[in-house]
């Protein structure tokens, strides 16, 4: 079996979710921090070997008290992040230093209830060698316009063809560090990994269908949306 590492991306300011200079991935959901609600999930996965966070400086060794209190055994390793979520990864690929066959999961600290249904699902279309990058995703329920410069509506795009891509994104580690590599190179910033991938690779991206509830939270009413799914998953 391919060895399965994960990359947690928690270098989030808080600022949108009012809790600046707190990071939010800190933020507790029924007295248990988002990131620990993260973490746990793929703690729990008997495949995920190794475990690297990265996050903002001052928020390293709150991050490591957090670890030791939860005893995540498979968090490797916590990193400072960089100026963007693209050099954050990036950072935390170089010290991954995988096997380059190997599969990496990258994830957003800020989504803990992200199915472990989902994940295996992700880990099984790589090893089966069905792609080498896959993501999950929902598909959008409202119809999306595309606006002209002067802001007017220029096209429809066919909603049965749309999906919100989520995380975590998944690759075979040389595909994903040498697309990261070429976007440093170029200085090129891309919104998420699968449009590093999209880019600057000749891979595909392959998308599974995921849940609705898989939310980042980042702003206060995502809290609200938290509390609900947590009504209906603590008991699962």
């Amino acid at each position: 079996m391919d060895s399965v590492s994960v990359i947690i991306a928690a270098a989030g300011s808080g600022t949108r979710m009012g809790t600046a200079p707190k990071s939010k991935q800190f933020t507790e959901l029924r007295g248990v921090p988002v990131i620990a609600r993260t973490l746990r999930v793929f703690e729990e996965i008997s495949r995920v070997s190794k475990i690297i966070i990265v996050t903002r400086k001052i928020d390293i060794e709150p991050m490591r008290e957090l670890v030791k209190k939860y005893k995540f055994l498979k968090v490797d390793d916590i990193i400072e992040g960089g100026k963007t979520r693209q050099q954050s990864v990036r950072l935390g690929l170089e010290k991954l230093d995988a096997d380059k066959r190997g599969i990496v999961l990258i994830h957003d600290g800020a989504r803990p209830f992200i199915r472990r249904e989902r994940v295996m699902e992700l880990i099984y279309e790589i090893e089966s060698e069905h792609c080498e990058a896959a993501a999950v995703g929902v598909p959008v329920k409202d119809t999306i316009k595309q606006l002209d410069e002067s802001g007017f509506i220029g096209t429809t795009p066919e909603r049965s063809s749309l999906v919100s891509i989520q995380t975590p994104q998944a690759f075979r580690y040389d595909l994903i560090m040498k697309a990261h590599k070429r976007a440093e190179s170029k200085d090129t910033e891309f919104t998420d990994d699968c449009a590093v991938v999209e880019n600057l690779s000749a891979e595909r991206v392959k998308v599974i269908i995921g849940d609705y509830t898989n939310i980042k939270i980042t702003t206060p009413e995502d809290l609200i949306m938290a509390d609900m799914i947590l009504n209906d998953t603590e008991d699962e």
